[in-house]
């Protein structure tokens, strides 16, 4: 079978790292594959500021000891609102991260600021349409779970109604999207889906 696993909101995106796939059967027999070397792929980001703090993001996962300087410069992109439109949720989510690496020395709080520098660069790079992907990608991966385990009709008819309106989001979305800012080629292809062609194949699943 074949699973989509996005890691570019790794902590170690961007960064030398080992693989290896385990497989357990039934039975409890563990397998598994040879170290493989790469470094995890990373998202490519366009918009200044949210290159910025991307670069912190990357910064707290290479060197955690390093927090009053990451605080400090999270405070310096923050200070500068003409740079990301003065979008207050911007501004808010920096000076949340900023205080909490100064002020929480737990490393909960190094996850969560992670993770709350990650959502804040998506926002700046692609407003809304990154959330609704995620959605997407959710929903597609709760369907085929339950259509795997043969889950009851009335399940999968709630998981692919879940679906259809991820999509609908999705598309809504991506044709708010400037045609030179499309994240890439196969979401620009999506663009031209129309809903009623969508309609069909979830009605064939």
């Amino acid at each position: 079978g074949t699973t989509y696993h996005d890691l570019t909101a790794h902590k170690w995106a961007g960064l030398e790292v080992e693989l290896m796939l385990t497989a357990t059967d039934g039975a409890g027999q563990m397998g598994q594959s040879p170290a493989l070397r790469l470094k995890l792929p990373e998202r490519a980001f366009t918009h200044p500021v949210a290159q910025a703090i991307i670069a912190e993001r990357k910064q707290l996962s290479l060197a955690p000891e390093k927090r009053p300087e990451i605080a400090k410069a999270l405070g310096e992109i923050s200070a500068t609102p003409e740079d990301y439109d003065e979008d207050l949720s911007v501004f808010l989510a920096l000076s949340v991260a900023k205080w909490r690496l100064r002020h929480d020395e737990s490393d909960q709080a190094l996850d969560e600021v992670r993770d709350l520098l990650w959502d804040t660069a998506l926002h700046v790079e692609d407003g809304n349409l990154s959330m609704a992907e995620r959605e997407l990608r959710a929903a597609q991966r709760a369907l085929m779970e339950a259509l795997a385990r043969n889950a009851p009709e009335h399940e999968i008819e709630r998981l692919l109604e879940r679906m259809r309106q991820a999509m609908e989001r999705f598309l809504q979305n991506l044709a708010q999207q400037p045609a030179d800012e499309a994240p890439d080629p196969a979401e620009r292809n999506l663009q031209s889906i129309r809903s009623q062609d969508l309609q069909r194949m979830l009605d064939q699943i």
